[in-house]
């Protein structure tokens, strides 16, 4: 797998990263670190995880960053190794109360270190804004972690655009080094906005991808593969939930094209994210090692430019 740098930082990461949502939840431990070692042993080193990943079910909480972290030190090599993870996520029986300010990110930061098993973390995003406290406020206290050296670099999950805009503009003008990463909602298979059923997710858009290309800002793309919407439409298996979500015309002439071109689904989904001329990066979890080593096989597989090209142009990004 090939290696990218990442945009004003000394990271160089695999050119795709590894999610792992489910891990010790529908995700058995055993199988997660099976994941863990194949995605390593084809030169993956970027791995995604959060304070909330692996805490879906009662009495589990951050299992996803326990089990990250005991293959750490299991391993070794942890200057080898690029840990991107994310707090100030609400709790999950609270939704509705956010957790977006210095104390509660210091409580998540220093609770991720912890189940890591590690001295600092690579990429540390938050998972959520809270629009009511001044970007000041947020970047003055992620540049204290940065100083500290609890975290290397940071950057946002589900910001909006505006808000990104006033946090770089604030830290230009203190000579911060500011966000530098931007991980959203984003795949080849256009969504439908008004399905999704939290309202704080963020989505790729024509004005978040102009300011990502001028600024060249680097993205995560999150449900890269759009719960293998693609897949299960050749397949004929697609549930209603999926139509609702993904069903329309951009989408419908995407469809023809995978099956004109004859690459695979998958194939095209992350080679999509991957063509832009910024640092895009997709994220992607799986439920087995079997449909993990396919996306790696996915990720080595040469698309001509000017299919990708016609791929963009179509998806309108």
């Amino acid at each position: 797998m090939d290696r990218v740098k990442l945009q004003n930082t000394e990271l160089h990461v695999s050119s795709f990263c590894l999610g792992t949502a489910q891990y010790g939840t529908s995700i058995s431990e055993a199988e997660a670190v099976e994941q863990l070692n194949t995605f390593y042993d084809q030169n993956g080193n970027f791995i995604d995880s959060a304070r909330v990943y692996g805490s879906w079910e009662p009495g589990i909480e951050s299992k996803s960053e326990y089990i990250i972290g005991k293959w750490l030190k299991e391993t070794g090599e942890r200057d080898k190794k690029i840990i991107a993870t994310k707090g100030a996520h609400p709790f999950l029986d609270r939704k509705e109360v956010a957790r977006v300010n210095p104390a509660e990110i210091e409580k998540d930061l220093d609770h991720s270190l912890k189940m890591l098993q590690t001295d600092y973390i690579d990429l540390y995003m938050l998972h959520r804004d809270d629009e009511r406290i001044p970007v000041e406020v947020i970047i003055d206290f992620l540049e204290e972690q940065v100083q500290k050296g609890k975290v290397r670099y940071y950057g946002v999950s589900n910001w909006r655009l505006e808000r990104i805009i006033e946090a770089q503009k604030y830290a230009v003008e203190r000579r911060f080094s500011g966000i530098q990463i931007n991980q959203l909602l984003w795949s080849l298979a256009k969504i439908n906005k008004e399905s999704l059923e939290d309202d704080q997710l963020v989505v790729m858009d024509e004005s978040m991808y102009r300011y990502t290309k001028d600024t060249k800002l680097t993205t995560m793309a999150y449900m890269p593969l759009a719960s293998g919407f693609f897949e299960k439409k050749l397949a004929g298996t697609l549930t209603e939930a999926l139509k609702r979500k993904y069903e329309n015309k951009v989408t419908e002439e995407l469809f023809s094209l995978i099956k004109e071109y004859q690459y695979s689904p998958i194939t095209f989904n992350l080679k999509y994210i991957q063509s832009h001329d910024f640092c895009s990066i997709p994220v992607a979890g799986f439920r087995t090692t079997e449909q993990l080593t396919d996306a790696l096989k996915a990720v080595g597989t040469k698309i001509d430019p000017v299919t990708l090209e016609t791929l963009s142009e179509v998806r309108g990004l």
